[in-house]
């Protein structure tokens, strides 16, 4: 196995080695792919957990900038660097590496190499054991109202539900699973009568468990992506809400004190399989009830 770094500001990891495939998933700019085989199309493990296809011509080797770490804040930005007239753009949740702090502006660094100034507005430091809290995750959540839908998607050109969540959750200072299932196994469950800005909605639509996921705000309303309308706001006593609803979980009351994860990936000719076991161990942080 080898370790690749993501060159292009995004890549669609695909089910089978062919771009018309169905997207399992994207992997943004600086993020590592762990090759599992390797050809003009390479398997593999991104960031988020999942596996699929992607392209060689589309990773190259990892560089390790030492600086301190921040991601993406806005749905997109650009690194002005040498060589790239209009500046490299960056999707929400790309992680980079402070170099040097100028003012207004940052000069960093991200595991392709590349290096450039960056709005200090644009940025957040990467989550750690203070998150921001859910009005972050719940703010972040409002600037992709009206993007479209994108099964696997991750970025403000197309999102899906758990990609939304996830995302936005990320630039409040709060990792979560990629996935509305993983999703909902983690976190404090909430009732209904209790929930804030930030918590997550679960929802089961297409198949029995936790299918569907949204952002809370107020009001009884939360922020999620449907295939139709795409990302807008829905209520819970909306009928066909209202009928799915599974729960609620509650995220930014959690420390995470040590978390080991294992993988058993399975590789067929027609689709991709992956158990995952995973043993967190965390504590309740005293805050807003």
């Amino acid at each position: 196995m080898r370790v690749a770094t993501v060159a292009l500001p995004v890549i669609g990891v695909y089910e089978r080695p062919d771009e018309d495939s169905p997207l399992v998933t994207q992997a943004l700019h600086g993020s590592s792919v762990v090759l599992m085989e390797e050809g003009e199309w390479c398997w593999g493990l991104v960031g988020d957990g999942s596996c699929g296809w992607f392209r060689r011509s589309w990773l190259c080797k990892p560089d390790l900038p030492r600086g301190r770490a921040v991601v993406v804040a806005t749905p997109q930005a650009r690194v002005l660097c040498s060589g790239i007239p209009t500046g490299f753009g960056l999707f929400m949740g790309t992680e980079l590496f402070v170099l040097e702090d100028d003012s207004d502006w940052y000069w960093v660094a991200t595991r392709s190499g590349l290096k450039g100034w960056i709005s200090k507005e644009a940025v957040s430091p990467v989550p750690g054991l203070r998150p921001a809290g859910g009005i972050s995750a719940s703010a972040a959540a409002q600037l992709f109202l009206g993007v479209p839908y994108l099964w696997g998607g991750v970025t403000f050109k197309g999102i899906d539900c758990s990609g939304l969540s996830h995302l936005c959750y990320l630039v409040g200072g709060c990792r979560i699973a990629r996935d509305a299932r993983d999703q909902y196994l983690a976190g404090q469950p909430v009732g209904i009568a209790e929930l804030e800005p930030g918590d997550l909605v679960f929802f089961s639509t297409t198949a029995p468990g936790a299918s569907h996921v949204g952002i809370y705000t107020e009001n009884g309303e939360f922020i999620n992506a449907r295939s139709r309308e795409g990302v807008c706001v829905s209520a819970l006593e909306e009928p066909y809400f209202k009928d799915r609803y599974l729960g609620a979980r509650r995220y930014f009351f959690l420390e995470f004190r040590s978390q080991k994860t294992e993988f058993r990936i399975e590789k067929t000719e027609d689709r991709i399989q992956k158990s995952e076991s995973r043993n967190v161990e965390y504590r309740i942080i005293e805050g807003r009830r």
